[in-house]
């Protein structure tokens, strides 16, 4: 909770890792992406980092970021990665999503696989901008027609149609459960079961919110 990872845009980007309290950098991680970084995730004990590359083959890798060693990398996927999140309860699965498409990921060692994530009928093939891991291989993810899409394993189980009245842009896991963002200007708080608490439009609040 004191560190932030950061990445940049640019030929030869860098990533790094900051101490929030002193602002000094930590660590920089650099000569693996080219064009850029579209994302970040700490796993849950702040040890490893996972990246994902604005290049091609949109990388993954995965880092340990203190000694500023990469640990493993794959082609993340033929089109855009939006998010990328460590399973907080499996140290070593990782989710990514992106353009038409949400992958799980194996860390063996310094492999790293993935396994496509199946839309089924459940849901429409959609773009999927963000992301949050719950227990027991459930992953809750936030869909640019304003769905939430739940997912099991690698099936597409569920989904909250109408969650916000456009894309979701970002999603948060707590142990009390969940907020997300969306394009309508609106946050909602969602209970562990993904139920209603409430919503906080800040188009109409001026000071923010208590």
């Amino acid at each position: 909770k004191t560190l932030i990872a950061t990445g940049q845009v640019g030929k030869e980007p860098y990533i790094c890792i900051w101490d929030s309290y002193n602002v000094q950098t930590v660590s920089i991680l650099k000569d693996v992406h080219t064009h850029g970084v579209a994302c970040l995730a700490f796993d849950s004990d702040g040890q490893r980092l996972a990246s994902v590359g604005l290049d091609a083959k949109n990388t993954v890798c995965i880092w340990d970021w203190r000694k500023g060693k990469l640990l493993a990398s794959a082609t993340g996927h033929s089109d855009r990665i939006f998010d990328i999140s460590w399973d907080p309860y499996q140290p070593n699965r990782v989710v990514s999503c992106g353009v038409k498409h949400i992958k799980f990921w194996t860390l063996c060692g310094n492999a790293l696989t993935a396994k496509r994530g199946i839309f089924g009928k459940t849901g429409d093939l959609q773009t999927i901008l963000c992301l949050a891991c719950a227990k027991e291989d459930v992953t809750y993810s936030g869909a640019l027609n304003g769905d939430i899409y739940v997912w099991k394993g690698l099936n597409l189980v569920r989904t909250i149609q109408g969650a916000h009245s456009a894309g979701i842009f970002s999603m948060y896991a707590c142990e009390e459960g969940f907020a997300t963002g969306g394009r309508d200007g609106c946050i909602r708080l969602w209970d562990t079961d993904f139920k209603p608490i409430t919503k906080i439009d800040l188009r109409e609040t001026e000071q923010g919110y208590k």
